[in-house]
């Protein structure tokens, strides 16, 4: 991967470049307990069953417009699994200028189930409304707060989310596209690499269509992922 020395430095992105909806509160300190408004998003990228930008990487991702009757876009079933060794150093995640991370609180479900939902309305993967996938996400006996990492602007605007659970395994990993190329999404990655090596955990795995156009394969290759079987054997 490009060494972070030779990256391009780039100013945060700001609210209305997102089109999100401002939080206009009290500041927040890295792990926060305030209310995080909705996002309204216009355009999110999909990969696979995970939604992200590529971030250090050309971007491999496809552009969504938000759209009530946009049709699914065509992939077949088939799917890798992907998995990440965490036997060794995990290189600590380092976010751009103008980012932090932080964990999921009850208060940012609304926002993240817009995300997915927008994220998803091309393709790629599926969520119910957020009357069915909230309770049924907190319900599932794999579901931690502490593995839901935040990236946030300075605004306070929710622009990446890596949910993972328990078992590690990430389930969904997302970007906003205006946000991308400044290193977010490998960032989240490394986050969710270094918290399960902590937590003793000798891997991490992930799925993803195999024809997503997104070229979402060369990111996690990138980052040190292999296949395995679809059963984690």
């Amino acid at each position: 991967m490009t060494p972070r020395s030779s990256r391009r430095s780039a100013p945060p992105v700001t609210s209305s470049q997102l089109g999100l909806v401002p939080h206009h509160g009290p500041a927040r300190s890295a792990l926060p307990r305030e209310r995080v408004r909705s996002l309204t998003l216009s355009r999110l990228c999909t990969c696979a069953q995970h939604l992200c930008c590529t971030a250090d990487e050309p971007c491999h991702t496809l552009n969504l417009a938000v759209s009530s009757t946009a049709g699914p876009t065509s992939m077949s079933d088939r799917v890798q699994r992907l998995r990440r060794d965490l036997v060794g150093a995990i290189t600590p995640p380092t976010y751009p200028a103008g980012y932090h991370v932080r964990t999921f609180v009850v208060d940012d479900a609304m926002a993240v189930h817009r995300l997915l939902e927008v994220g998803y309305a091309d393709g790629g993967g599926h969520v119910g409304s957020f009357e069915e996938w909230w309770p049924s996400l907190r319900a599932d006996e794999e579901f931690a707060a502490d593995l839901f990492f935040l990236a946030e602007n300075e605004r306070q605007d929710i622009v990446g989310v890596a949910q993972c659970w328990t078992s590690a395994f990430i389930k969904d990993l997302v970007v906003h596209p205006l946000a991308r190329r400044q290193g977010i999404a490998t960032a989240l990655l490394w986050q969710v690499f270094s918290e399960f090596q902590h937590r003793g955990a000798k891997h991490v795995d992930l799925k993803v269509h195999v024809d997503n156009p997104t070229g979402a394969l060369r990111l996690y290759r990138a980052m040190g992922m292999r296949e395995v079987a679809l059963d984690g054997t």
